[in-house]
């Protein structure tokens, strides 16, 4: 649904506000940062028990616009509730556009589904924000069934069963080539339907992504509509995510709760949002037994990212 108002009704108030800071600027100093000893960092990524390599982003909460490339001061902690297990993580400085800079910290310490870890920053000084997430079990690997136009084998209608999964996170159809120079995501979050036996299907219009990708992903020549899906110029993958029971489902929260520091925040002392997470990498393919017509369970793929 959209939301805009009429633009009639936004020149006035563009105007009043404009006025008003021109009358309190005479008298007021403009005054954009408020005083902070509650918030201490921002912690943001996710903990993913499919994943070799944990990656998560840390950063002090500043008083300045524009970072430079300078030492944090933190340590960085994961711990694994259940058997009090602590790993320190390690930091690396990232370069973004624009002269931006942020702070990712990893580790490679074994991840288990269905467990509770903790995860914290602390400064020199004593100062400290934390974290807790609770991992969902581990799942069956999904089922991809392919529904093709007769005579041509176009496909126009892609299933994908998963089963045991209370919350879903993340449904994304990857296409890379061959090369790994070129890779596209596209998101199928919203098209997931709980069915009444309880089970998650995810509902696709392979059309809808192929018109997309003839857009922003250099598609080989000869490849078409009817063919994108079994070529081997081109790589194509599904990632489904199971999130922990704590998850925040993002797209029913209101976005003036969401800008605010704390509005979906899940870290104590601090801001950001870090999720559990236990993922699949499947091809994106029908798999049948070898001896019968049976729809069985690819194999899974390495973690994509």
């Amino acid at each position: 649904m959209n939301n805009q108002k009429p633009i009639i009704t936004i020149f006035p108030t563009l105007w009043l506000f404009t006025t008003l800071l021109f009358v309190t600027g005479c008298n007021e100093s403009f005054e954009p940062w408020q005083e902070n000893n509650r918030y201490h960092f921002s912690i943001y990524g996710y903990i993913d028990a499919s994943a070799d390599t944990q990656w998560v982003r840390v950063m002090p909460v500043r008083e300045d616009l524009l970072l430079k490339p300078e030492p944090i001061d933190a340590a960085v902690t994961l711990e694994h509730m259940e058997s009090g297990d602590i790993v320190t993580m390690n930091d690396s400085l990232f370069e973004f556009a624009h002269n931006a800079y942020a702070y990712n910290f990893w580790t490679t310490a074994d991840i288990q589904p269905g467990q509770t870890y903790r995860v914290t920053a602390r400064a020199s000084s004593g100062d400290s924000s934390h974290v807790q997430i609770s991992l969902p079990e581990d799942f069956p690997v999904p089922l991809v069934s392919i529904e093709r136009r007769d005579m041509t084998g176009t496909p126009i209608r892609s299933t994908v069963v998963v089963q045991v999964v209370e919350q879903l996170a993340d449904v994304q159809t990857i296409y890379r080539t061959l090369d790994n120079q070129h890779r596209h995501l596209m998101s199928h979050l919203q098209d997931s339907v709980r069915m009444a036996s309880g089970e998650l299907q995810i509902i696709m219009d392979p059309q809808e992504d192929y018109r997309t990708l003839d857009g922003f992903f250099p598609v080989p020549a000869g490849v078409g509509s009817a063919n994108f899906l079994d070529t081997p110029a081109i790589k194509q993958d599904i990632f489904i995510a199971a999130a922990g029971p704590d998850i925040h489902f993002f797209p029913s929260i209101d976005e003036k709760v969401a800008f605010l520091p704390a509005g979906v925040s899940n870290i104590v002392n601090g801001t950001g949002y870090l999720a559990g997470l236990v993922s699949k990498t499947i091809p994106y393919e029908s798999c049948f037994d070898e001896n019968t017509t049976a729809l069985i369970a690819c194999e899974t793929k390495p973690y994509p990212w």
